[in-house]
């Protein structure tokens, strides 16, 4: 019982101690990218790691078809903390540096392929890498709530749909983005303030945005 309460002590001051720092350890920022989504899409993915290095976990670059397809370009490697894989394995750096034809499907994407290991998107043929169980409440929970757009419709974080992540340069070279979620690793409010003024610095006609629960405030531009 001792061991338990101390627990739950360490627990309640460790949970205080982030509250008042304005701390996460997966703080994100929301950008909106401007009519020129595609080309600004690139320059910020070459931008990020050079600016950042290793305090970014994961970039998403996010575009949905119609109001039930969620098109992702993912650069990064921590996506274990996302989903679970249900089949197959996640993108090689390789992958990633090179924008091989590959995708990675949710789960309920994959049941229908009837052990196919090829999927034509839009007339080019991608092999089939892997599957996981990605909710899209998970992706749609890190758009900050300050964005006055999301490009995930709410309707699709009711349950697991339709899901298609590339490599974020294949995605650049085929899709355009409309919004970029940039996940630091254990990043204080105080530095996401610094890390969104450098990305206005290079790329001012797009909008950032802190993350909701942490500022009611929208910092100016």
């Amino acid at each position: 019982v001792s061991a338990l309460c101390i627990s739950i002590m360490l627990g309640s001051a460790q949970g205080q101690y982030r509250l008042v720092a304005g701390y996460s350890e997966y703080a994100t920022l929301t950008i909106n990218l401007s009519e020129s989504g595609s080309e600004e899409g690139k320059k910020i993915a070459e931008m990020l790691p050079d600016t950042f290095g290793d305090s970014i976990a994961n970039v998403l670059y996010l575009t949905v078809s119609g109001e039930d397809i969620l098109y992702i370009g993912w650069q990064g490697y921590q996506q274990e903390r996302w989903f679970p894989h249900t089949a197959g394995r996640f993108f090689s750096s390789g992958e990633q540096a090179r924008g091989d034809n590959v995708v990675y499907l949710s789960d309920s994407l994959y049941q229908t392929m009837a052990g196919q290991d090829t999927l034509s998107i839009n007339g080019t043929p991608y092999q089939v890498i892997g599957a996981g169980w990605i909710a899209p409440y998970n992706i749609w929970k890190g758009i900050s709530s300050l964005s006055p757009v999301s490009c995930i419709p709410e309707n699709m974080t009711a349950a697991e749909s339709t899901i298609l992540v590339f490599p974020y340069r294949n995605f650049l070279e085929h899709l355009t983005p409309t919004q970029v979620l940039v996940h630091f690793d254990s990043a204080s409010m105080a530095q996401l303030q610094d890390y969104r003024q450098a990305i206005l610095a290079q790329f001012p006609e797009v909008s950032i945005y802190l993350p909701g629960n942490d500022s009611g405030v929208v910092l100016s531009q």
